[in-house]
Formats: structure tokens, C-alpha cells, sequence
């Protein structure tokens, strides 16, 4: 998106409003300049709306936020103190929130620990799971999730699909060979090592993921597929696989153990978390594409899971444990929807699950 003229736009009628507010100081122009500074985030936003949902975010936080910080410093030295702090209170209260869910924490990445107890194993095993990095350049802070998953000493490394995400004609300003090269690079710079191996499934905004992890050493998946570890059994599941519910029927033959295999640590990864609802032997299942919601609001939670209106929002993020006795983990991700969506994150820092299978 080009934010030059969005913004230029923005702050000459943020200047215009304000002047006016400076000759006057009338609390009913106070009230009629709020909503045209409103009313010119929405319609700017409107024209240049290649990132809508972004430009929107950007105006009320960085636009309005401050108009209203100003406008109650000019209201208060007009005698119009009660105003003033109608205004500027709020107006603060814009720009930090602008400035926590957009330059802080979609980069503030923790270490999400987990602990599986299981009889099925006879001696502790950790599994580092990353999903939906879901990035459209490949800088620092993607150098440093990579390398903090490296550092877990991790026996086994999952990728959870959802890798690099760029909408429409944003590509015609993306070189994606450039872009995919830079993402390779950035994991073969790693040299995984993870004595169970490191495998990458398949999300819903990726293309070839075979190709995008070529020479990285990680192994792409895209079908479904199951892998005798030694001391686990591991179930990749497909994209569609994994949007499988108890609803739907007959179910991969995948996602119940053979006799030779239940005496082992099952473990099932999959894209979307609605097969965690699904029959299978399963005893740990682990899913990205809700982000946590990302967007998490005090009291209620989570807007939305992106899974479907069935799938409890409780469940968008964290462990949980099934009726059967088996646990699922949902992570967090570590990247941000784009395109439509703003890129923010509110009350949902990104995550690198870092999951301890231990002895009962």
C-alpha cells in the first residue's frame, strides 16, 4: 500500500479541523470536527483500500488519536476544560493502543510452554511447533523466530503451514521468487537438526510448499501421511484433512493407529484444528490457522477463529483436554492475517509452542 497519500490526505484535514479549532474553540465545532475527521478516515480508506482494514486502524490511532490529543489541548486553554478531557483522554488512550497492537506486539514473540504426561513414552521428548509465520518479507524478526525455535533442543520440529502471504496487487511490487529465496535462506542458515527430523505441512494461503522448503533440510508434506518416529508415530494431515470434523464421514485411515503402532506416542498435526473433533487415536494433536484469534477482546475473547461458527472460540488458542483423554494445542502463530485484515494483534502475542512429552 502507498501511505504517502492516504496520509498527506489525513493530515491536511486533521490541520484544517484543528485550525479552526484554534480560532474558535466551540465545543459544538469540537463536535462536528470529530465526526468529519471520522468520516475522512473511512472515506480516505475507502480510495486507497488495497489494506482497508490497516488503512482504518492507522487513521483512528495515528490520526484521530492524536486530533483528539491536540483538540482537548486547544479546548482546554479555550475554558473549555470538561471538553478537553473528553478529548485528549481518549485521544491517548488511541495512540497507545495504536502503538501496542501495531509496532509492539506482533513482534513481541514468547516461548508457549507445555507439558504432556504419557506412559507411552520412557523418556522426555520435546517438540518445537511454529504456525502461520504468514509473512510477506523476511527480516529480523522472522530471523529470530526461526533461531529461537533452533535453540529449544528439540527432538522433533513441526511447521504448521501458512508460511508467506501476499494478496493481490501487492505482488506486482513483491519479486516472490526474491521473497521465497529469502524465506529458504533464512531456515537453511538454521541447519535444523532435531534428531526425530523437521517436517512442514501444508496451510491455506500456500503454494508449493515443496518448493518453498527445497534445500532447507526440513521435509514438506502436503498429503496426508503417517511416520513411524521410534519412540512416536507422527500423523501429517492435509489441508482438507484437517478441516475434517466428527460430522463428516468416513475418516482417513490415517487418523487411526494400526495394532503395531498403539503402543506408541501418537502425535497429529494438522492446518486447521477442526479434526480435533474427529475419531482417532490420536493422544496429542496440534494446529495453527486461528491465530488465537489475534484479536482478543477483554471479557469475551477472541472475534474469531476463522474455523467456523462450531468450533468454540475457547479453543482458538492454548491446550485443551478431550473427553477421551487426549490433549490438542492450538498455538497462536507467529505472523498476522494480511490483505483485508489489519495487521495487529491485541492481547495475543505471537507464539513458538514449545511442547514436553514426559515420562508418567
Amino acid at each position: 500500500m502507498d501511505t504517502v497519500p492516504f496520509n498527506l490526505i489525513l493530515f491536511v484535514v486533521d490541520v484544517v479541523l484543528l485550525w479552526g479549532l484554534a480560532l474558535w474553540g466551540n465545543k459544538r465545532l469540537w463536535i462536528v470536527a470529530v465526526l468529519i475527521d471520522l468520516v475522512a478516515i473511512k472515506g480516505v480508506s475507502y480510495i486507497f483500500r488495497f489494506h482497508y482494514g490497516q488503512n482504518v486502524v492507522d487513521g483512528v490511532c495515528f490520526h484521530f488519536g492524536p486530533f483528539l490529543i491536540i483538540s482537548g489541548i486547544i479546548l482546554y486553554f479555550h475554558k473549555r476544560r470538561i471538553t478537553a478531557w473528553i478529548s485528549a483522554i481518549p485521544g491517548l488512550l488511541l495512540v497507545i493502543l495504536g502503538i501496542d497492537c501495531v509496532f509492539y506486539e506482533p513482534y513481541a514473540i514468547t516461548l508457549e510452554h507445555y507439558k504432556i504426561v504419557s506412559s507411552k513414552v520412557d523418556k522426555p521428548l520435546r517438540i518445537v511447533f511454529v504456525a502461520d509465520t504468514q509473512t510477506n518479507t523476511v527480516g529480523d524478526y522472522e530471523l529470530k523466530v526461526f533461531h529461537l525455535m533452533n535453540s529449544q533442543n528439540a527432538d522433533l520440529i513441526l511447521f504448521g503451514g501458512d508460511y508467506i502471504q501476499v494478496y493481490g496487487d501487492s505482488r506486482k511490487k513483491v519479486d516472490m521468487n526474491s521473497l521465497y529465496e529469502r524465506f529458504k535462506g533464512a531456515l537453511a542458515a538454521e541447519k535444523f537438526d532435531a534428531p526425530l527430523g523437521e517436517y512442514a505441512i501444508q496451510g491455506n494461503n500456500d503454494g508449493n510448499i515443496r518448493e518453498l522448503f527445497k534445500d532447507t533440510g526440513i521435509q514438506a508434506v502436503s498429503g496426508t501421511k503417517t511416520i513411524d518416529l521410534g519412540p512416536m508415530v507422527l500423523t501429517i494431515l492435509s489441508l482438507g484433512d484437517s478441516a475434517l470434523s466428527k460430522y463428516e464421514k468416513p475418516w482417513p485411515k490415517e487418523f487411526l493407529k494400526t495394532d503395531e503402532e498403539k503402543g506408541k506416542f501418537h502425535v497429529m498435526v494438522g492446518h486447521i484444528p477442526r479434526f480435533v473433533t474427529a475419531e482417532s487415536d490420536a493422544d496429542l494433536m496440534l494446529a495453527g490457522h486461528t491465530h488465537g484469534g489475534q484479536i482478543i477482546v477483554p471479557f469475551y475473547g477472541p472475534i474469531t477463529t476463522g474455523v467456523g461458527p462450531s468450533f468454540p472460540r475457547k479453543w482458538a488458542a492454548g491446550i485443551h483436554e478431550l473427553p477421551g483423554g487426549a490433549h490438542f494445542i492450538v498455538t497462536r502463530g507467529t505472523g498476522m492475517e494480511r490483505g483485508w485484515a489489519p495487521e495487529i494483534r491485541l492481547f495475543c502475542k505471537p507464539e513458538i509452542s514449545v511442547i514436553d512429552i514426559v515420562p508418567r
